[in-house]
């Protein structure tokens, strides 16, 4: 029963289990996209791509004309990445499973009913297929968005060039900021 209970509680939590940081690929194409600037907002656009390491092009929905922007200027970039038929059809499933087997320990418990020559293999088996499957269709229509960051191609340190001019020598100062 503790065994179950963990796959239980596995298959709930199994989406945020992945936390690994994605970024945004030179040279990919992304069909629909939900573009996050800096300073706040979103617009969604279409024919997303990283065309160089400082500029993404995209037509926003709405507007016929391609758009460039500088990555500086945007926090993320939100992308489809399928649908969720997989996960709300396990969702599904595993709360079908759940209910087959309450159903068949409420008529277990119940001393006036008697289901002596009952088989509750199939009753269970078709509450999980039936709840899986309608679980599969809605995720159908569900899109799953997943988020990607742009590459940021500073560094952690900071560095300028000062000129060192007065009292008889001339030179220059290079000055490092971790």
């Amino acid at each position: 029963m503790r065994g179950f209970a963990f796959i239980c509680f596995f298959l709930l939590i199994s989406d945020f289990l992945v936390g690994q940081t994605s970024f945004v690929e030179k040279g990919k194409y992304y069909s629909l996209a939900r573009i996050y600037p800096k300073g706040g907002g979103v617009f969604r656009a279409r024919n997303f791509e990283m065309v160089s390491d400082s500029v993404v092009s995209f037509i926003k929905v709405g507007s016929p004309a391609v758009q460039s922007m500088n990555i500086s200027n945007l926090n993320f970039v939100v992308v489809r990445n399928g649908s969720m038929t997989l996960p709300y059809g396990l969702y599904g499933a595993g709360l079908g499973l759940l209910s087959g087997v309450y159903g068949v320990s409420t008529v277990k418990a119940d001393p006036n009913l008697d289901d002596s020559g009952v088989n509750w293999v199939p009753f269970i088996a078709g509450f999980t297929a039936g709840f899986g499957l309608v679980g599969m269709i809605i995720g159908a229509v569900t899109p799953k968005w997943k988020r990607l960051y742009l590459p940021n191609h500073s560094a952690a340190y900071n560095y300028t060039v000062v000129p060192e001019i007065g009292n008889g020598y001339n030179g220059m100062r290079l000055v490092v900021k971790f």
